[in-house]
């Protein structure tokens, strides 16, 4: 008799590889592992996973983190690169240590090399840390002699070569996102950060539909990448500030082609390059058959494709262009509303009006306070005028009230050019365009209040400091909330900057990395303060192509890093 046994083995490679992780740190009786790798120039060693013992078994953490190598010249890293053997370090405080441990409470530590390549053209790549606190926990060369040990140690070799392909391969796509990147950012410079935006709504609406952390990253990835074929579109086209003729329409309904070939030509030894290819062609289908480049219809159409329609069209209406004003958040969920069905999948459009209402929800939280602190600035034809107070909610009216300025006074209605009010809540600033009804003495009088977005930069979704050196050489420690290619916005907690530096071009230091610093010049366009923080805005002034290269290199390296760790929580969350 034949029986058939369906097995399905869902266990990917990097799951057995931290399989085979924890099972030597518990034959070793180790307590704390980590998977380390090292990049091309051997400058930066990255901790990619982190196995701590809790018990009988060890729990992981995805949270990455980088040291240089160079700063730790007593480190054992160097003499690991060097040597290509397993080093075992063993804590003596009565002799002169020639090499730090790398985790100071551990008493033994042990560095096990890790190669690409075979044969002659090996090198080390990678290490496998181990550390203990048990100081009778000793190793030596027969340790390893032991067959099950070794044979661990052979299991994970290989299957790290095989993580370190797939790494390699990552980081060449995203060397060629960069640089189709950059080629978009020359011919259309009003969308350098759209393909990011679009992926992180993407993000959002991939998160709320439950995908796993494979899914939500080929999700991301497929939308930074979805306009990639407007390269072979003629940027006067592309930055047309009038209607489109019918000729231009359909060069222009090419580029999601032109994208799937470009994904499918260059990053065919990336995973999952075919699907990528095949979302970001079909982004602007319609859920009625009416889009483009096949006319797919419902469901035909690729779920990730419909995500990244909703997702591509929101930050069209929510970014300013040449052409047009960015739209209130009111309005684009009304267009969603009124699409749902024709143009989008209807429970994309749900979920992404939910975001957006949680978006509008936080902006109407802060507007719900009876009172708060706030910071109104007002722009005439020939000056700026920062005006702090509360404001104050009475019924469905909003009055903005502060003893420091007299309306009537100290300012004509007729000269106001632009008026905008800043509120902060939870750590968060929120800034606000506002219409005057009327203002007596003290009291100003709105009449509407709705929240502006800004979609032409980055937020910082990590800490991002820096320093600003005024023309007396004083330098202010700041701490960076948003970048775009030509400005930045900070701001500093209780110190000001001198009032005469506000109109010198200044130099402000970036940290991206601790050996990373950009250095840009520029001038504040505006300032205003919220409760103990000064903020500023920053326009950058005669800095280089490659100086804004290197911000938006630096930028997207650190988003990539940034949202894998994001994902990985996103996975995990429910």
């Amino acid at each position: 008799m034949i029986s058939l046994i369906k097995f399905d083995n869902q266990l990917s490679t990097e799951e057995y590889l931290h399989g085979g992780i924890r099972r030597i740190a518990n034959l070793l009786g180790y307590d704390v592992a980590k998977l380390i790798t090292f990049d091309e120039s051997n400058t930066y060693a990255t901790f990619q996973r982190i196995f701590i013992r809790e018990g009988i078994d060890y729990n992981v953490s995805y949270k990455n983190s980088k040291r240089l190598i160079k700063h730790f010249s007593n480190c054992v890293f160097g003499l690991l690169i060097k040597t290509k053997q397993i080093i075992f370090l063993s804590k003596n405080k009565d002799d002169k240590a020639e090499y730090l441990p790398l985790i100071e409470e551990m008493e033994n530590e042990i560095y096990i090399p890790l190669f690409s390549g075979n044969g002659k053209n090996r090198e080390v790549t990678g290490c496998l840390y181990l550390g203990c606190t048990d100081k009778t926990k000793v190793v030596d060369g027969s340790t390893f002699l032991d067959k099950d040990i070794s044979r661990e140690l052979s299991i994970i070799q290989n299957l790290y070569q095989l993580e370190y392909i797939k790494i390699s391969r990552k980081k060449r796509m995203l060397n060629v996102i960069y640089m189709m990147s950059q080629i978009i950012r020359e011919r259309e410079p009003y969308m350098i950060t759209h393909p990011y935006n679009v992926a992180q709504w993407s993000l959002a609406i991939g998160k709320e539909l439950g995908f796993d952390e494979k899914r939500l990253e080929t999700l991301y990835l497929s939308a930074v990448l979805h306009d990639l074929g407007k390269i072979y579109i003629s940027a006067d086209i592309l930055n047309k500030p009038t209607k489109l003729t019918d000729e231009e329409y359909k060069k222009v309904k090419k580029h999601s082609v032109y994208s799937y070939s470009i994904i499918k030509n260059m990053l065919q030894f990336t995973e999952n390059f075919d699907k990528i290819a095949i979302f970001a062609k079909h982004h602007h289908e319609r859920y009625d058959g009416k889009g483009y480049p096949d006319g797919l219809k419902g469901e035909e159409i690729p779920l990730e494709s419909r995500i990244i329609s909703v997702a591509d069209t929101v930050d069209a209406m929510m970014s300013n262009r040449t052409y047009k004003k960015a739209k209130s958040i009111n309005t684009v969920i009304n267009e969603l509303i009124r699409n749902k069905g024709k143009q989008f999948d209807p429970n994309i459009a749900e979920i992404m009006i939910k975001i957006l209402m949680k978006s509008k929800a936080i902006n109407e939280e802060i507007l719900s306070e009876p009172i708060i602190w706030g910071t109104l600035l007002i722009t005439t034809s020939g000056k700026e005028y920062f005006i702090e107070g509360t404001l104050v909610k009475n019924e469905d009216k909003y009055v903005f009230m502060t003893e420091t300025f007299d309306f009537n006074r100290d300012i004509e209605k007729s000269k106001i050019t632009d008026i905008r009010l800043y509120l902060e809540k939870n750590q968060n600033v929120s800034e606000y365009d506002i219409k005057i009804d009327k203002y007596y003495k003290n009291e100003l009088y709105i009449s509407e209040i709705e929240a502006k977005h800004i979609g032409d930069s980055f937020s910082m979704l990590w800490d991002l400091e820096g320093f600003l050196i005024d023309n007396k050489k004083k330098v202010y420690k700041i701490n960076i909330t948003r970048v775009g290619g030509n400005f930045m916005s900070f701001y500093i907690n209780d110190l000001k900057i001198d009032k005469e530096g506000m109109d010198k071009i200044l130099k402000v230091v970036i940290q991206f990395e601790e050996d990373c610093n950009v250095v840009v010049t520029g001038k504040i366009s505006r300032s205003y303060h919220v409760g103990i923080k000064n903020y500023y805005d920053f326009n950058f002034i005669n800095i280089s192509d490659s100086v804004r290269d290197n911000i938006f290199r630096q930028l997207f390296k650190k988003q990539i890093e940034t949202r894998k760790s994001i994902i990985y929580s996103l996975a995990h969350s429910n």
